[in-house]
């Protein structure tokens, strides 16, 4: 969970020494012909190496590229589409999380051969980004993709599909994801779709995306864009093969009782509220003798929330000389969120009901499954409210023959403002104990049984806006050397 007024700062100074090892050369000699013809070969820097490289091929590393076209070709219109697709990503979060996640929703990530969304390295143009200002249920850290570049500018997407931990450190055990945006656009380019749905429910995508890319002289390159994307929403109540969404904890719900404790029910047989179905519940029959109260929650939970997001993204290049580049960025976006979930979550640890309650005909101590709140009340709303901006600048260049220098500086947050909201469990228990309501007035408890029912609201609802944040200021300064060695022992 996210702490409020949460900060994370980290600077980062490496730099690497110059590799020197004594080497065997067998040269042969080209032809004129060949010799001109290789030195017109542009070297690039591949994801996963400090080596610049003629072909990517050359790469130790498994790489997979993608380019923009291919986006249209897969019908993808966003990052996130890109990455549900890839067979290589699994367990990532880039939906609306209404059944796994609180926290997330509106945001994507990366999770690349199923090794934890906090152990893929994202990248843009090479460069770090700065995490989410919130984290998985679990509590892993991502870089939110959502928040990334608009689509029309990026160029191709590279994907190391190995560990480069060597390289990147422990955040990329299971690999990279390096965006590399457009560099070679001149003119505007705009795109428009929209996308709405034919048959079980109505739900709507609006999306704009604008690229326009000039030459500044012989030697400057300047690349704008910007995206805006408007999602209405879809009830799982819509879709035909989804009903019923129900849930056995319910609000009425079930109880479990242990004086019918059998072989098949070791901790208790559990039955359906009495008045289960007169209340509003559905009632369900188990195996082995036991019974349920369901809830319906599919006219309640949004299985695509209403998103509205904004995405800008500005980057200029300059060649300073034949052997030195020079580049500044910016990139700003915000994503609104609003859902709506059931009345309230279950609570999952069984919290028990004293013979006492003056509402247990049982006679003797039971224990709840179900929930503060189901049916009959109104449905939750949950929103969130993303907000990433970025600046950076550096260069890069060559000192002598295979020698490289880089350097670069990032200052980046994201801040998060989200309303989600749970029961306390530990007050939902002293509730229904009768430690609650107008009569308990700290420290002095009144008995079991005397609280006043009505009034127990406030002891069973978490109910905060938490406002989360978190950044990046980093500097990298790198020297490498171009050469292929092996370093022999004597």
């Amino acid at each position: 969970m996210c702490n409020s007024s949460l900060r994370a700062q980290s600077l980062l100074l490496r730099t690497l020494p110059l590799l020197l090892c004594p080497v065997l050369v067998v040269a042969e000699t080209p032809t004129n012909a060949q010799s001109n013809d290789q030195s017109a070969i542009e070297t690039i820097t591949v994801t996963g190496s400090r080596i610049k490289r003629s072909i990517q091929s050359e790469s130790a590393s498994p790489i997979s590229s993608t380019e923009l076209s291919d986006l249209t070709d897969i019908g993808a219109n966003n990052v996130r589409d890109l990455i549900e697709v890839l067979p290589f990503n699994a367990g990532s979060q880039n939906n609306s999380d209404n059944l796994s996640q609180n926290f997330t929703a509106g945001t994507s990530n990366v999770n690349l051969r199923g090794l934890g969304v906090s152990s893929t390295l994202v990248l843009l143009n090479g460069i770090r980004q700065v995490t989410s200002a919130v984290v998985t249920d679990q509590g892993a850290s991502f870089v939110d993709t959502a928040s990334l570049v608009p689509t029309l500018a990026i160029k191709r997407v590279e994907i190391l599909k190995d560990g480069a931990s060597a390289i990147y450190g422990s955040d990329a055990v299971a690999g990279v994801v390096n965006f590399i945006t457009r560099d070679d656009l001149e003119g505007s380019e705009l795109q428009y779709e929209y996308r709405t749905r034919w048959s079980e429910g109505d739900q709507e995508d609006t999306k704009i995306d604008f690229a326009h890319g000039v030459y500044v002289g012989d030697t400057g390159h300047m690349l704008f864009a910007v995206s805006f994307l408007e999602r209405s929403s879809l009830l799982l109540d819509e879709v035909d093969w989804l009903q019923p969404a129900t849930s056995s904890f319910g609000n009425p719900g079930s109880f479990v009782i242990p004086s019918r404790a059998d072989e098949n029910n070791p901790n208790g047989l559990t039955v359906a509220d009495p008045n289960c179905v007169a209340n509003g519940g559905i009632f369900s029959k188990g195996s082995n003798g036991n019974s349920f109260c369901l809830f319906d929650f599919g006219p309640q939970i949004t299985a695509v929330p209403n998103e509205d997001r904004l995405q800008a993204y500005a980057r200029a290049t300059w060649d300073w000389s034949d052997t030195t580049r020079l580049w500044a960025e910016f990139g700003y976006a915000r994503n609104k969120i609003t859902r709506e979930v059931s009345p309230s979550f279950p609570v999952l640890n069984a919290p028990s009901v004293l013979a006492s309650h003056p509402d247990n005909p049982y006679g003797e101590d039971i224990f709840f499954r179900g929930r503060p709140y189901g049916v009959g009340k109104p449905t939750e709303i949950n929103y969130y409210d993303h907000t990433t901006s970025r600046f950076a600048f550096g260069g890069d260049g060559e000192i002598t023959e295979g020698i490289y220098w880089q350097f670069s500086f990032v200052a980046a947050a994201n801040d998060a403002i989200l309303n989600p909201r749970d029961v306390i469990t530990d007050n939902f228990q002293a509730a229904l104990h009768g430690l609650g309501g107008s009569n308990a007035v700290a420290p002095q408890w009144p008995k079991p049984g005397k609280a006043s029912a009505t009034t127990l609201t406030p002891l069973i609802r978490k109910t905060r806006t938490m406002s989360c944040s978190g950044t990046l200021s980093s500097v990298t300064i790198s020297v490498t050397p171009n050469r292929k060695c092996e370093c022999m022992r004597p």
